[in-house]
């Protein structure tokens, strides 16, 4: 899903999620390179390749991950690469219809996990889930929302609105 930009186009980069450092111009050469020679000194402010550090997660307000580079990109169908982004805590409204949905969603899980093994095996194995190609967790869920609707657990939203620091369990 992509962010509608104000000149009525739409973009893949959320405006709310600041990158670190420059932004990247479509070159074909590093910056302050003229030629496709490579540099022979390499710049010391490169990320080094994820065989030199490996690093993975968050430190500090940086995360470190690794990333297959986009098919625009000059490093198309290279093998992943150490990517560095800003660490961003996503804005959660907690509005009563959404917390009635997720209390539908932790019922349903939390009756998949009293299943027995080899009912959960009947699940995956039914033609319905190869049909679908899904698997037996997401047959159940599938199953559990349209047999319950979001309006049975009005009061476990009420009470996750009023106690945000309650966790989802049923």
């Amino acid at each position: 899903m992509g962010i509608l930009k104000p000149n009525g186009k739409w973009s893949r980069h959320n405006p709310n999620v600041p990158d670190i450092g420059p932004r990247r111009t479509r070159s074909f050469c590093p910056p302050g390179q003229q030629g496709f020679e490579r540099p022979m000194i390499p710049n010391p402010n490169d990320i080094p390749p994820p065989i030199a550090l490996d690093v993975r997660g968050k430190i500090g307000q940086t995360v470190y991950q690794l990333a297959i580079p986009p098919p625009w990109s000059p490093q198309a169908g290279e093998p992943k690469q150490l990517q560095r982004r800003r660490h961003v805590m996503p804005f959660d409204p907690r509005t009563l219809p959404q917390l009635r949905c997720r209390a539908r969603w932790a019922a349903g899980v939390a009756a998949w996990r009293r299943l027995t093994t080899a009912e959960q095996l009947d699940y995956a194995c039914m033609d319905q889930a190869k049909r679908l190609k899904i698997g037996g967790l997401a047959l159940w869920m599938r199953v559990w929302c349209r047999l319950h609707s979001p309006e049975e657990y009005a009061a476990q939203a009420l009470l996750w609105s009023a106690q945000p620091d309650l966790p989802f369990l049923v």
